[in-house]
């Protein structure tokens, strides 16, 4: 639970935002959808990694012009760039690898990697635009989204990048067959990005909430408001002469 420090009081241009907002999450969330089911077909990508990655910088590119910060807009640019350079590299990657150059593959792999990096800064900079629009609820979600993404991407995979470029730079080739445990793995991979959907949700939901008007607070033995009395004719009238 938030404590009362870390929650700001609620912005209300933020507010009035909210619900602009789940629509750019939606198209990050089936863009990545995309990118993890890699379905080919006789060497063909039907869920092409490059439709996936212009989904997701479309909604990055919508969210980093919302004005929750300056960290915020700063953070979300080096992330709308990553998402730029990844979109690039998807590209790429249509190509045979074979004729990709040795320089070019390893520029390739350090956008991987700071890919994985965006992704945790991101998660970050929709916690703070949760906790300055007062929305604490959705703020802790987001928070579990990004442990989530710590370390069932950014960990795990990172590693494996680092061991790749190491055997790259030392001319080593690099080969492994994770077979049936991929099947097992791929579920796994779900799960951040099934999180996030679920972050979205309730940030649509508390921006529902916020906009509601309060309700009215009687006093104490108060069954409800007074109802209203008819004027009465005669009452209350001076007498007359």
């Amino acid at each position: 639970m938030e404590s009362p420090s870390s929650i700001e009081a609620a912005s209300p241009s933020l507010l009035n935002q909210l619900k602009t907002v789940v629509g750019p999450l939606r198209m990050i969330f089936w863009g990545g959808l995309l990118i993890v089911l890699d379905f080919r077909i006789n060497g063909f990508d039907l869920l092409n990694d490059v439709l996936g990655m212009l989904l997701i910088t479309w909604g990055v590119g919508k969210l980093s012009g919302f004005p929750v910060s300056a960290r915020y807009r700063s953070l979300m640019l080096f992330v709308l760039v990553m998402a730029l350079l990844s979109l690039v590299k998807s590209v790429i990657m249509q190509f045979d690898a074979r004729a990709i150059s040795r320089a070019i593959s390893m520029l390739l792999l350090l956008i991987s990697m700071l890919s994985l990096v965006a992704i945790v800064i991101f998660c970050g900079c929709m916690l703070e635009f949760c906790l300055k629009a007062g929305l604490g609820s959705a703020g802790n979600s987001w928070r579990t989204t990004r442990v989530l993404f710590i370390v069932i991407y950014l960990i795990p995979i990172g590693a494996c990048y680092l061991i790749l470029a190491a055997s790259m730079l030392g001319g080593r080739p690099f080969d492994y067959n994770l077979g049936t445990w991929a099947l097992l793995l791929i579920p796994i991979f779900f799960v951040p990005l099934i999180h996030l959907f679920i972050s979205t949700s309730r940030m649509k939901r508390g921006a529902s909430q916020a906009s509601q008007p309060a309700p009215e607070i009687l006093p104490p033995g108060s069954d409800g408001p007074p109802p209203s009395q008819p004027a009465s004719s005669g009452e209350g009238r001076p007498p007359t002469a």
